[in-house]
């Protein structure tokens, strides 16, 4: 049997690029500046771990990743959709990770989770990941992926965070 999970946590998110715009410079006023925001996600084998604000301001967001495993990290970042909540998420993540254990197949990503942004980082490396955000909660899904098998195995799915936007 194929292994798709690779795919499902690049696709965990439903990923495009990372969000935002740039406007072109212009005469006249300097237009206000975005404030922007950093982090910190770390992945140990143990999970996955948010250090930084509960909430924060709208405008750029900066997460520096540390892998502190012997696998690859894939991050993403997603806005909590209405009628949904942080602890769905960290459900969804628990139920996900318990099908991998027994050997079933993945849920698939929550379609009230769309993603803006993902990373992924080698074993002991960091990387930043960058979004833009607007109005919301926001929450991380972090998966560790081993790539020294035939086929990538994935080795564990969590959530990490939340923090909102006002």
């Amino acid at each position: 049997m194929r292994d798709s999970r690779p795919l499902l946590i690049a696709l965990i998110f439903f990923f495009a690029a990372c969000g935002g715009s740039q406007s072109s410079g212009a005469s006249g006023p300097s237009p206000s500046v975005a404030p922007t925001t950093t982090a910190t996600v770390t992945l140990t084998d143990a999970g996955c771990r948010y250090y930084g604000p509960t909430h924060v301001p709208a405008g750029q967001f900066i997460a520096h990743l540390a892998n502190q495993t012997n696998n690859t990290f894939f991050l993403g970042l997603g806005r909590i959709e209405q009628g949904h909540t942080y602890q769905d998420f960290v459900e969804w993540t628990d139920r996900d990770r318990d099908r991998e254990i027994h050997g079933l197949a993945s849920l698939g990503p929550p379609d009230w989770l769309p993603g803006i942004s993902h990373v992924q980082a080698e074993p002991g490396h960091a990387v930043d990941l960058m979004a833009s955000v607007g109005k919301g909660i926001y929450a991380f899904g972090c998966g560790r992926l081993d790539l020294t098998e035939t086929q990538p195995k994935e080795l564990g799915v969590w959530a990490a965070g939340p923090f909102e936007v006002s």
